[in-house]
């Protein structure tokens, strides 16, 4: 292919020789170009460049491999007894509606939250959280439910609950 041009490394036959030739347009400022298309604010001309993520949740999943996960522990025969007694009462306090708004039981949970991958082994791995919130309900013969405002826990995923009513029982001793 030839490669001589009179313009650069255009080749001879290059199609759009003559648009290239010509170079960048240029407008006036009150042309009817530059009226129709304003330029662009520069302020507004960042956000062209803003970074975005192409590949949906890998980030996330990223930060989920930082988790350090812990095997879930074996409540004690002491410890599940109590927190059994605990739920009892708890579902004494809320078993409809207007005692749970009654009542108004603020409590501390910590609850067990398997890992999002496969884990191997006989114990099953993953983290431990707190929430606090108001005990809407205790369903452990159905759902085996724990019902706060802001979230529903397992049951079985509960190994600890704090109240300052459960205080006034004399239940959150340990």
């Amino acid at each position: 292919m030839e490669r001589q041009t009179d313009k650069g490394d255009c080749p001879l036959h290059f199609k759009y020789k003559d648009a290239l030739a010509k170079g960048k347009p240029s407008h006036g400022k009150f042309d009817a170009f530059s009226i129709r298309h304003p330029a662009m604010p520069l302020e507004k001309r960042a956000k062209i460049f803003s970074p975005f993520d192409a590949l949906k949740g890998f980030h996330e999943a990223i930060a989920a491999k930082e988790d350090i996960y812990v095997e879930q522990k074996e409540l004690t025969e002491e410890d599940a007894r109590r927190l059994d007694l605990t739920l009892r009462v708890l579902q004494n306090m809320t078993y409809s509606g207007k005692t749970a708004r009654e009542s108004q039981v603020e409590a501390t949970v910590t609850y067990f939250i398997p890992c999002p991958a496969a884990c191997s082994g006989r114990n099953q791995q993953g983290t431990y959280e707190t929430v606090t919130g108001t005990v809407l309900g205790v369903d452990a013969e159905y759902t085996h439910l724990l019902i706060l405002d802001c979230m529903e826990i397992r049951i079985s995923d509960i190994i600890d609950i704090k109240s300052p009513m459960l205080d006034a029982l004399g239940l959150n001793d340990g």
